[in-house]
């Protein structure tokens, strides 16, 4: 098969697993509820507004209900999630028509490869490398956190819309360092992931040469 096909579903291959990863963490509703104990939050807060504001919230994204009325935010801090929820829809659709774009290219291998199998292999090894590849470069800007993840607000909210007094309801459950949770933690599904499109691209690989080996020995 020809190596820029195999490298075109590679790098789909390694965007969905950043996307799915994201998205794993993101609606996980346990992970917050430990978040929430492990960083003093429900003890400064109670559990009454992280859990309701994060399930109102994660509802609203989902898109199970049409808007957010919560008395506890500020017409400010709705517009801020509305924007955030039009930006997470926008990765979610993405997913979406990634994974479409994943089967055809797959389909197309499947039918046009004469080494189907090995071919596979050669996909999930290249997508495994090129997501080890993303974990490096984004472990490295990590770093650099604070200041990169005040610029994705600046890049991505020009309206200036995510700034709020502290007492914001916004700020005191989703802190700078849950934010930071969410990333690391993404980054690691992701890295376990690249792990096993790596060694399972090298397991297909070998055994469909070593089967090819045998039949042309017999």
């Amino acid at each position: 098969m020809n190596k820029y096909f195999i490298i075109a579903l590679a790098i789909t291959t390694a965007i969905l697993t950043c996307l799915l990863a994201f998205e794993s963490t993101f609606f996980d509703r346990s992970f917050y509820k430990s978040e929430f104990k492990r960083l003093g939050i429900y003890e400064k807060e109670g559990t009454f507004l992280p859990d309701n504001m994060t399930e109102a919230v994660l509802l609203f994204d989902e898109n199970k209900i049409p808007n957010l009325n919560l008395s506890y935010l500020t017409p400010a801090e709705i517009s801020h999630m509305e924007d955030v929820k039009y930006r997470i829809r926008f990765a979610i659709n993405v997913r979406r028509r990634l994974v479409v774009l994943w089967l055809i290219l797959m389909g197309f291998l499947a039918w046009k490869s004469k080494t189907t199998f090995r071919d596979i292999g050669r996909v999930y090894k290249a997508a495994g490398i090129t997501a080890l590849l993303f974990v490096a470069i984004v472990g490295v800007a990590s770093l650099f956190f604070e200041p990169l993840f005040d610029l994705f607000h600046v890049v991505l909210f020009p309206q200036g819309n995510y700034l709020f007094p502290y007492p914001s309801a916004l700020l005191r459950v989703y802190t700078f360092q849950l934010h930071y949770d969410v990333f690391f933690t993404t980054l690691i599904k992701v890295l376990f992931a690249a792990v096993v499109l790596f060694l399972l691209g090298i397991i297909i690989i070998r055994s469909t040469e070593k089967k090819l080996k045998t039949r042309r020995g017999s």
